[in-house]
């Protein structure tokens, strides 16, 4: 399976959002996500930094990662567990915990 494939399912997650075709400014929201999500597991310390950063925020200015879930219908906090247990699934293929990072 592909990581897109991976990625969206987290991110449509039964528990987390009733499918529906999305608009053009849903799909943008969707790539923001998507985008956190797969720097999540870069090769780049910054880079996953600055992702985690992102993904933990309890901000909710414009972009953030609490907006963008709103914006979806998503509950912010259903999300980031499921983004986690896919994480630690993949723990063993030689990624490192993207909380050790923090």
């Amino acid at each position: 399976m592909d990581m897109d494939k991976v990625e969206l399912r987290i991110i449509v997650s039964p528990d987390n959002f009733t499918p529906r075709r999305r608009t053009a400014e849903e799909q943008l929201l969707v790539a923001v996500l998507v985008r956190a999500f797969r720097d999540l597991f870069n090769t780049e310390q910054h880079i996953r930094r600055d992702a985690i950063n992102y993904l933990t925020s309890s901000t909710e200015k414009e972009w953030s990662f609490v907006w963008c879930c709103r914006h979806l219908d998503l509950n912010p906090n259903k999300v980031i567990p499921v983004v986690l247990a896919h994480q630690k699934k993949i723990e063993g293929t030689g990624y490192k915990s993207m909380l050790k990072e923090v």
